[in-house]
């Protein structure tokens, strides 16, 4: 029922992960009991000679998803500051040289070690002691969103936004056949039989990260086709997948033809648009005459030619309207 050859087109939609979104200080706050839970299990008694099991028991005991947090500033910091401390505290212990060597190859570790290089700055003092902070975007900075983890549970979902949507997870890209339908049978032109239109099938699912711009699917896409043996003849794209490079490898290496599908441009807050009038109404399309002056309220003109043109600022097609000039009044005679 598929084969290679014919129309088909790729659009993305958003996948959400299948974890809590979290905080920055809620991310901090499951990245040092995710570790502690880890070593609990397979190193029990290392783990009691590291840390204060009693005291952080009480303090990672409730998970901080399931209790709500202070609306104070100097809480949430000092919280922060806490966690920062305890996961310092626990990735010291793991590359001390008593610690076994195998216990930093936890994946919990990695990503206890990712949030507090992403989300915490150490600054030392005169005296020599180390203060632990929360890094703020406006002083130290945050890594860009492509590189920052949204959860210690799923390492691989990242925060993105695309237009009014935000969410944490992953985009994911689908291509599907489009063919135009087949031109009516004898029968069916006489209706004897009902026509029924071939389905469009799925032929590629790709998927990326949230904060991967959608040109990077177009090879990884055209080589799953590839293989499957079902490279289109035509590929539809909207205007975030076609780049200069793209469209010269698709057509040198699969020899496919990309075509870019536009979007109707979106009025602005407040414009009015105009009710579209054919051109093969008889009724002309009125338009505020242009004169060296401004126009009186409610002045119009009649159409007198129609042409379709294209513009680069447009977005499409767009039909020309050619207007007669104003009718101008008759001067009144000169008084004798």
């Amino acid at each position: 029922m598929v084969r290679g050859g014919g129309k088909q087109r790729t659009d993305a939609t958003h996948v959400i992960s299948a974890v809590r979104d979290v905080t920055r200080l809620e991310l901090a706050g499951d990245s040092v009991p995710a570790l502690t839970e880890a070593l609990a299990q397979v190193a029990p008694d290392w783990l009691a000679s590291v840390v204060d099991v009693h005291q952080w028991t009480g303090r990672y005991g409730p998970r901080i998803t399931s209790w709500t947090t202070s609306r104070s500033k100097a809480k949430r910091d000092a919280l922060a500051a806490q966690y920062g401390t305890d996961g310092h505290t626990m990735l010291a212990a793991l590359w001390s040289p008593s610690a076994p060597g195998w216990l930093r190859e936890l994946p919990q570790a990695d990503v206890l070690r990712q949030v507090l290089l992403q989300h915490y700055l150490v600054e030392h003092r005169a005296d020599g002691s180390e203060v632990i902070r929360q890094r703020e975007e406006q002083q130290a900075g945050l890594q860009p969103g492509r590189d920052r983890l949204a959860s210690p549970h799923d390492t691989d979902a990242r925060w993105a936004a695309k237009g009014s949507i935000t969410w944490s997870g992953y985009k994911l890209h689908l291509t599907e056949t489009c063919d135009d339908p087949p031109e009516p049978g004898p029968d069916e032109a006489r209706g004897d039989h009902r026509r029924v239109e071939p389905p469009n099938l799925i032929t590629a699912v790709h998927t990326t990260p949230a904060t991967e711009p959608d040109t990077l699917a177009v090879d990884p896409i055209h080589a799953q086709l590839a293989e499957r043996g079902l490279l289109p003849g035509e590929h539809y794209l909207d205007s975030g997948y076609p780049s200069v490079d793209g469209v010269v490898a698709a057509r040198t290496e699969h020899g496919i033809e990309i075509i870019r599908s536009t979007a109707p441009r979106r009025p602005r807050p407040g414009a009015v648009t105009p009710a579209p009038t054919s051109p093969s109404t008889t009724t002309p399309a009125p338009r505020p005459a242009r004169t060296g002056k401004r126009a009186p309220p409610g002045t119009t003109a009649s159409s007198t030619a129609w042409r379709r043109s294209s513009s680069r600022s447009r977005t499409g097609p767009a039909t020309a309207v050619r207007s007669a000039p104003p009718a101008q009044p008759a001067r009144p005679a000169d008084a004798n």
